[in-house]
């Protein structure tokens, strides 16, 4: 998001938010789906804030127990 403060980059839709978080997450072994990924946008033109959320679900298998963990990511 800094290139498109300073005029560098065009500013990033809520689609390309989305596919770099899932890029990002495959590099973790973090499947995600763009329908798991919140973007909320708000502030202003000169000052734009973006809010990110990702709710998943990840397995942990240990021996004798396998646990399904309910997780949310969020940027602040």
């Amino acid at each position: 998001m800094g290139g498109s403060r300073i005029g560098w980059l065009a500013e990033s839709s809520d689609a390309d938010l989305r596919e770099a978080v899932i890029r990002r997450a495959a590099q973790h072994d973090i499947h995600l789906a763009a329908d798991q990924i919140l973007v909320h946008r708000s502030g202003t033109a000169e000052n734009p804030k973006v809010f990110m959320a990702a709710k998943y679900r990840a397995r942990v298998v240990m021996p004798g127990i396998s646990l399904v963990f309910h997780l949310k990511a969020t940027s602040q």
